[in-house]
């Protein structure tokens, strides 16, 4: 799903294990309770996104653009976050 656009989608809850996610435009998506552990986010536009205790352990959000973005009680355990 490289460059996949998310714009907007309700993704609560989701299974979203080891997805690649790579380039994806996923700006005010509900990612809520959803499973990003291992995923592949590098460069994902995540502006405005919920992402309320989002599992995001070991995932890879390098140059990831977050911007008013909720993270609350989100696990990033091992997260990549490097220019995010």
């Amino acid at each position: 799903m490289v460059d996949v656009n998310l714009a907007d989608a309700i993704l609560a809850g989701a299974n979203l294990q080891q997805a690649d996610l790579t380039g994806a435009s996923a700006n005010r998506t509900d990612f809520s309770e959803a499973n990003l552990a291992q995923a592949q986010l590098v460069g994902a536009r995540l502006t405005d996104a919920k992402l309320v205790q989002v599992n995001l352990v070991k995932a890879n959000l390098t140059q990831a653009q977050i911007n008013r973005g909720d993270l609350s009680r989100a696990d990033l355990t091992g997260a990549q976050l490097q220019q995010a």
